[in-house]
C-alpha cells in the first residue's frame, strides 16, 4: 500500500482535499490540528 502525505499551513483545505479525493467524511475541529 502507497503511503501520501499532505503537508501545509493550517486551514489551508487539506482535509477538504483529501475528503473530495476518497470520497471519506473526515471530521474537524474550530482548533488547529484537531482532524479525525
Amino acid at each position: 500500500m502507497k503511503e501520501i502525505i499532505f503537508v501545509g499551513r493550517s486551514n489551508v483545505g487539506k482535509s477538504t482535499l483529501i475528503s473530495t479525493l476518497t470520497g471519506a467524511k473526515l471530521r474537524t475541529g474550530r482548533r488547529p490540528g484537531v482532524t479525525r
